[in-house]
């Protein structure tokens, strides 16, 4: 039975298109799937509770912990990746439109690489970007910022070659690197 996914376990796997992890994994190392340059679509079950490897960054109200920045341990080049499907009863995760986010949908946790929107616009309610959230994403032009967002972590539209535009909003309290 297989609860975790290794580090490096599918790192390189230039085949690989769609991941349906199955419902007793609850933990993806660092690498697993770095370099999986087809992956378009993850799903992700109830019972993931740690991404990547260290731990940093908690998930408000959970008490558990999400990696910051995760994407560049877990999903690095993926350049294809265009959407997160979360089962409903994890209780740490959630997707809307293929976007992943916390729990109660305060947190942005990662935009896949490969979504080919060039407009995105963040959901009210989104109080946190976290680090590299946007990461790498060569499409997007334009990022709507919520009047809701207090906080973008270090390196959230690092890489993002084409984005002219993410203005950010008054209820702004901390810009990280």
């Amino acid at each position: 039975e297989v609860r975790s996914i290794e580090r490096c376990m599918f790192s390189g796997c230039k085949d690989l298109e769609e991941v349906i992890l199955p419902k007793q994994v609850t933990s993806i190392a660092i690498h697993a799937f770095e370099q999986c340059l087809i992956l378009k679509r993850i799903r992700i079950p109830a019972s993931l509770e740690n991404i990547g490897n260290p731990v940093v960054a908690g998930i408000p109200g959970s008490g558990k912990k999400s990696p910051n920045g995760w994407e560049k341990n877990v999903f690095s080049n993926c350049e294809s990746l265009e959407s997160f499907d979360v089962d409903p009863d994890n209780r740490l995760l959630s997707s809307q439109d293929g976007v992943l986010y916390s729990k109660d949908k305060t947190m942005l946790i990662l935009y896949p690489q490969g979504r080919k929107e060039e407009v995105f616009s963040i959901p009210e309610g989104v109080t946190v970007l976290t680090s590299s959230a946007f990461y790498n994403n060569p499409y997007l032009k334009e990022v709507h910022l919520p009047n809701s967002l207090k906080e973008i972590k270090d390196s959230v539209f690092a890489k993002c070659v084409n984005l002219e535009k993410a203005a950010p909003p008054s209820s702004l309290t901390s810009i990280g690197t």
